[in-house]
């Protein structure tokens, strides 16, 4: 059942104490609702092919949602750039001490930028308008010393 499978790959959302808070009915409404939604999502802005999933590109559920890419990534389908998460930038640049900034490999753009990393000092929200490709933040260093 893809309830229990999903409460299974999220002990974030257990050890969340608002989560326990919740009713019974609420909870399962919740995890029904995730369930429910697409893992990966393609579409075509501008005449350009984007292939966007959380993770991974692939072929199985897992490695879409909880897939990594590495450096040597390259999108794995023609005329398409894929963009992704779940993998911070910091993995693939190497640069602890700059602002987390979207990565760009030959053909795959991660956009994850550490926002959820509550402890690292350089993490920003990231945006990729799809457009024009041009790139917005919010955070870093500079909001965290304020």
């Amino acid at each position: 059942m893809a309830i229990g499978w999903l409460w299974a790959k999220l002990p974030s959302i257990r050890r969340n104490q608002s989560w326990y808070h919740r009713t019974p009915r609420d909870r399962n409404r919740i995890l029904r609702f995730l369930s429910g939604l697409p893992d990966h999502w393609e579409l075509t802005v501008a005449g350009q092919k984007f292939h966007l999933v959380h993770g991974c590109p692939g072929d199985d559920h897992d490695t879409r949602i909880w897939g990594r890419i590495e450096k040597a990534s390259v999108t794995p389908y023609a005329d398409t750039i894929c963009i992704v998460g779940h993998t911070p930038t910091i993995f693939l640049t190497g640069r602890p001490d700059e602002d987390l900034s979207i990565w760009h490999g030959d053909g795959i753009i991660d956009i994850d930028c550490g926002c959820g990393n509550l402890k690292a000092p350089n993490r920003r929200l990231a945006c990729l308008r799809l457009e024009d490709m041009a790139e917005f933040y919010v955070g870093g260093a500079e909001v965290a010393r304020l």
